[in-house]
């Protein structure tokens, strides 16, 4: 009797499927006629990634139409894209339902084949939600070392040079938000509980799409990624809003 697919069957049934799923075949269809240069480890080339979120239009001159998936400006798109290909990381700022969320998704399919590394942001998010935490059985049989370690999302796109996203990062304390910062500038993370061996590096094309509601009033934004509206080149962030509602 033939096995089933275990992975195809859940994927097939799961309630949501996050957007690398949903678009497969059409994410490696625009691969397959990509030949424009691609940044660090994308998937995509930056034109062909706006294709993917933003539409296909006739001056495209594809052999298949391509649907919008997010509604917008295109320019919001545009400095997303460029802002990331820099290799800076990406904070959107919005009112609540403006689609932030979903075009880091979108972004994330695109340029990484995997936007679940996601942490969501809380009042109640601590360091080691962003860096790591410990598997508490096996550090009492054995002592901590990398294999009793758990890696949080953002580590784990680090070692892997993906996108990581952070959503809510206004919800979060400064000392959160200031730590999430320093990885993003360092691009590295140093795991002090272990002898040697206790720094995790950043692969090529690692790096943070953040949300943050315009409209939120249970914290504020660090000085550090707030003084990054500007373009100025020492700053790991840049500032896009998200467009508003229409009231």
């Amino acid at each position: 009797m033939a096995k089933k697919n275990t992975k195809t069957e859940t994927t097939e049934t799961a309630l949501r499927q996050p957007s690398e799923v949903k678009y497969a075949e059409e994410l490696a269809w625009l691969e397959s006629i990509d030949d424009g240069a691609k940044p660090f480890s994308w998937r995509l080339s930056p034109k062909m990634v706006r294709i993917f979120v933003l539409g296909s239009t006739p001056g495209d001159k594809l052999d298949r139409a391509v649907e919008q998936k997010w509604f917008g400006h295109p320019s919001i798109v545009e400095r997303a894209i460029v802002t990331l290909a820099s290799d800076r990381g990406l904070l959107l700022i919005g009112d609540p339902g403006t689609g932030k969320s979903w075009l880091a998704e979108l972004l994330a399919a695109a340029i990484s084949a995997n936007s679940t590394h996601v942490v969501q942001g809380t009042a109640g998010t601590t360091e080691d939600q962003i860096k790591y935490s410990w598997n508490v059985a096996m550090v009492i049989a054995a002592g901590q070392s990398k294999e009793s370690m758990i890696p949080s999302p953002i580590m784990t796109s680090m070692q892997r040079g993906e996108l990581g996203r952070f959503e809510e990062l206004t919800r979060c304390t400064s000392d959160v938000q200031d730590a999430l910062i320093s990885i993003l500038s360092e691009k590295y993370i140093m795991i002090p509980e272990l002898k040697g061996d206790n720094v995790v590096f950043a692969k090529p094309g690692f790096n943070i799409i953040a949300t943050a509601n315009s409209r939120d009033r249970g914290s504020t934004t660090s000085p550090a990624p707030s003084s990054a509206g500007s373009t100025s080149s020492t700053s790991p962030w840049s500032r896009t809003s998200a467009p508003r509602r229409r009231s």
